[in-house]
């Protein structure tokens, strides 16, 4: 039950962050590198976890070809992204309303700033608002 003292804003970025978490943990917590694909004829990049492809060239492809894209998806692996969620959400955690309705954290009337802010990094999901900071409203343009 979500309690009803909590933000809009904080309700939302709670359940984007705990899918994301939930998500990684689906697929694991190996490390995933960046190897020359199994078709040595391609130029193409495999990703590894823990030294088993898990993107790798096949006869209609599907490796990945740019050596930047392939080490931005093995930095963030799911090993990576459970550890950002765990500390995002222990920061979250950190900002709770009390009694009065002010953030326990930074005594600015919820959501604060700083839940505001970190909701924005995720400004590109689904359900995301413009949120202004102590009145949890959607901005207006």
């Amino acid at each position: 039950m979500v309690d009803q003292r909590m933000p809009e804003v904080a309700v939302w970025l709670r359940s984007t962050i705990e899918g994301d978490k939930a998500a990684a943990e689906a697929i694991g917590a190996g490390v995933w590198t960046v190897a020359k694909a199994g078709r040595a004829e391609l130029d193409e990049l495999a990703i590894l976890d823990d030294g088993r492809p898990i993107i790798d060239s096949g006869w209609e492809g599907g490796g990945v070809y740019d050596a930047d894209v392939a080490h931005h998806i093995a930095l963030h692996d799911p090993r990576d992204t459970i550890a950002r969620c765990e500390a995002e959400l222990a920061e979250l955690d950190r900002h709770q309303p009390n009694f009065a309705g002010d953030c326990t954290r930074c005594d600015q009337v919820a959501p604060c700033e700083a839940v505001v802010i970190k909701a924005r990094g995720y400004r590109h999901r689904p359900g995301w608002k413009d949120w202004e900071p102590h009145t949890g409203q959607e901005r207006k343009p």
